[in-house]
């Protein structure tokens, strides 16, 4: 695939060279966009620890397999709105000025135009926030309060992270024996009347 990119074309010149470069934001932007709207808009800061690391049915990240849909469109749409500008930069007769302009004000308007498709394709199609079957209805609301999952350190009560596969977790040595923890502590303090997700999520 390297030299569909025709290297060679990139470095030919510093002015190629320099419009490669300032190009990034161009491509970049949008997926900023999309991690911003996602975490700080839809989720409100809520993040389930042991769902990163599967990619089991129901689970809030595994989307359409593997892949989200949604921030696909996003990327697509951000640097479809300014990316013409960059031939303005190589030739300036290549697109009028109109295009030249927008293509000045990439950072901004790839960065917004990403933020915005991702948004209103989450309107249409929401992505689940939580693992399927997890919460009860009436816990949707109380859990979608900005980062409460923060106190719990993006754990249920019931769960641990011993429950995590792959992952490696520290021990204690108590006479001898190394003992790994078989609870997140934080979970029991700040959550003690809660049990209805102990048993129904494993990954």
């Amino acid at each position: 695939m390297a030299p569909l990119c025709v290297p060679w074309k990139i470095i030919a010149s510093a002015t190629t060279f320099l419009t490669f470069l300032g190009s990034y934001t161009v491509f970049l932007m949008p997926i900023c966009g999309t991690m911003i709207v996602d975490y700080w808009v839809l989720r409100r800061g809520n993040m389930h620890v042991p769902s990163l690391y599967t990619i089991a049915a129901g689970t809030p990240y595994r989307y359409w397999h593997g892949w989200n849909p949604r921030a696909v469109a996003a990327w697509v749409a951000g640097v479809a709105f300014t990316v013409h500008g960059i031939a303005g930069s190589l030739d300036p007769h290549a697109v009028d000025q109109a295009s030249k302009n927008m293509y000045k004000l990439g950072f901004l308007l790839s960065l917004l135009m990403g933020s915005l498709v991702y948004y209103v394709a989450n309107l249409l199609w929401p992505a689940p926030v939580y693992p399927e079957g997890v919460l009860p209805p009436a816990a949707d609301r109380e859990y979608m309060a900005f980062e409460y999952m923060a106190a719990s350190e993006g754990f249920f009560p019931g769960e641990s992270y011993d429950d995590i596969k792959g992952v490696l977790i520290s021990s204690e040595v108590m006479d001898g024996e190394a003992v790994l923890p078989t609870v997140n502590p934080a979970l029991d303090e700040k959550h003690p009347d809660k049990e209805f997700a102990s048993d129904k999520y494993s990954v």
